[in-house]
């Protein structure tokens, strides 16, 4: 357990109850993807401030109720990153479908005439 907290190359001002306090590494292919620390719902109360500035430092933590995930206080930045994706799929998604219609059936034929007509 101690091996994954020194994960999260704690700032000064953020020692305080990291001893306290289970942290979760997920691993994909041998990369580490997510570092995440787990506080229980009491605990997060008590410790707020502590949560607040290691998301502004860059992590994410998990609150639990009774052993199961409520919610997670992630950093602006991966937020805002995360919505800003979601915004870039949609908008091109969003023209899916839009030009059927605009061209005559049996157009790939009328091409292929155009195109000969420059050869010859």
């Amino acid at each position: 357990m101690g091996q994954l907290i020194d994960l999260f190359e704690p700032q000064p001002r953020l020692t305080t109850a990291f001893n306290s306090v289970q942290s979760v590494r997920i691993e994909t292919k041998g990369r580490t993807v997510s570092k995440s620390k787990v506080y229980g719902l009491e605990q997060a109360r008590a410790q707020l401030p502590l949560i607040a500035a290691e998301a502004e430092a860059g992590y994410s933590s998990e609150i639990t109720r009774h052993g199961k995930p409520v919610a997670m206080v992630v950093p602006v930045k991966h937020w805002q990153a995360q919505q800003g994706r979601a915004v870039k799929v949609d908008g091109i998604l969003a023209l899916r479908g839009s030009g059927a219609g605009l061209w005559p059936k049996g157009g790939s034929k009328e091409t292929a005439l155009l195109r000969n007509e420059w050869q010859d």
